[in-house]
């Protein structure tokens, strides 16, 4: 049987791990599966079948680095999935089919940059998902689909320097 799932806490704190080579089958990353595995270095390259990042998942890896893409299939990503992953250095791209980012799911990422482009299906910006996320710029677009932004949600994005467009649909701006 192929692997679909890496449990929860299943490599935390592997200090020395330097890279993972995801299986195309896994469909589920753990909460707190990679977290603080500081020695993780280089683009991080998720499974195109990846529908889950769980709580903490990447919490802590500092020296992941470049772009992040999430793939295609991820609806969720889990409370401080990428906290403090600082080493990130490029742009975010989320997949439309994302539904939720958790709390502080992207927070301390401050390397992350360019423009921050949210999918028309995400629903719900929870507690600090950007907070000091301080490099991304251009315009800030909450799409239609929002309908709750968390406090703290974008504390700290001092870099955005175009305009914000709310979504109609927004009943929480907590």
């Amino acid at each position: 049987a192929d692997l679909t799932t890496i449990g929860n806490y299943a490599f935390n704190g592997c200090s020395n791990l330097k890279k993972v080579n995801f299986g195309s089958n896994i469909t589920s990353i753990g909460n707190y599966a990679f977290q603080n595995c500081t020695s993780l270095t280089g683009t991080l390259e998720l499974p195109e079948n990846l529908v889950t990042i769980g709580a903490a998942a990447f919490n802590g890896c500092t020296k992941i680095s470049g772009d992040l893409a999430i793939p295609s299939k991820v609806t969720t990503i889990g409370n401080n999935a990428f906290y403090n992953c600082t080493g990130i250095t490029g742009g975010l791209t989320l997949p439309e089919g994302l539904l939720t980012i958790g709390q502080a799911a992207f927070a301390g990422c401050t390397g992350l940059s360019g423009n921050l482009k949210l999918p028309t299906t995400l629903t719900k910006i929870d507690y600090a998902a950007f907070q000091n996320c301080k490099n991304f710029t251009g315009d800030l677009v909450i799409p239609n689909s929002v309908t709750s932004i968390g406090s703290y949600a974008f504390y700290g994005c001092s870099g955005f320097n175009g305009t914000l467009t709310l979504s109609d649909n927004i009943t929480a701006i907590d």
